[in-house]
């Protein structure tokens, strides 16, 4: 009698990721740094009247469509995603941890 292979369980998204909007560093911690220019600027490596001009411009382009499957991350979080991986140098992986996303979420759309 041949024993029954099972595979492993795929989450739509997984238990670490819902909690994105609660523990992620763009809901969590930014609001904070955002009041601080020099540690703002430490860790984006330009100043919030910056991230927001360039916001401006990228923005429209960064929007995903909402959908009734779930929420995409917003064009602000994908830029401090982005300026914070030019800024570090940190690896994608490392980066996703920090602000709870998907690395495939944000680095095979563009970036």
């Amino acid at each position: 009698m041949e024993k029954r292979q099972y595979t492993k369980k795929r989450y739509w998204v997984a238990p670490l990721f819902k909690n994105r909007k609660m523990h992620g560093f763009y809901h969590a911690i930014f609001p904070n740094i955002i009041l601080e220019d020099s540690t703002f600027r430490n860790y984006f490596r330009m100043t919030a009247i910056q991230l927001e001009e360039l916001l401006q411009i990228v923005g429209p382009s960064l929007s995903k469509q909402i959908t009734s499957f779930r929420e995409p991350i917003s064009a602000p979080e994908r830029l401090c995603l982005t300026l914070r991986y030019l800024a570090a140098g940190d690896s994608m992986k490392s980066i996703s941890y920090q602000f709870i996303s998907y690395q495939s979420n944000w680095c095979n759309n563009g970036f």
